[in-house]
């Protein structure tokens, strides 16, 4: 009988410890930040940027490794993002992009799209994404401050610049 509450015991601490060290680094979230203007890039030429203002906001979701961006219409839930841009955080290098630093990632472009609609960029695409200096301390600090371009496809990308307020 002793011997059963031993084991039991032993178990759960072994259980509990399994899942200690399984357990995933938790994933927080940031305030939401304003999406000031974007620009598409379309057969490696960079258009003009367009003003959003805060028609659309922003929200991060991060860890020590990876930060997610969703980007959504100012009045729906961030679930019901356009964009979201995934960066890890851990591949980043100056890797002769001049100002921009850059970071490995990906962008996923919705159905519901309304930003820059008319190209027909929907799914899921890997990429590289240049920061400029005040990005690449926000992201850091797990925030968006600043001008983010995101290189994809077949010369294809897309920017975006966020308001300059660096209250992270």
């Amino acid at each position: 009988m002793r011997t059963k509450y031993l084991l039991l015991i032993l178990s759960l601490v072994l259980v509990s410890f399994s899942c200690s060290i399984s357990y995933k680094i938790p994933i927080q979230y940031s305030k939401s930040y304003p999406l000031y203007s974007t620009c598409v890039r379309k057969d490696g030429l960079w258009g003009e940027w367009d003003k959003h203002y805060s028609i659309y906001q922003t929200k991060c979701q991060y860890n020590d490794k990876m930060m997610h961006i969703y980007i959504y219409f100012t009045y729906s839930h961030p679930s019901e993002y356009y964009m979201k841009i995934t960066i890890d955080k851990t591949a980043r290098s100056d890797n002769g992009f001049g100002l921009f630093s850059s970071y490995k990632g990906s962008i996923e472009i919705t159905e519901k799209n309304l930003i820059d609609n008319w190209l027909n960029d929907k799914g899921t695409y890997s990429g590289t994404i240049l920061c400029d200096e005040d990005m690449d301390k926000a992201i850091q600090q797990n925030g968006v401050v600043g001008t983010l371009n995101v290189l994809y496809g077949n010369n294809l990308g897309r920017g975006f610049t966020f308001w300059q307020d660096k209250g992270y």
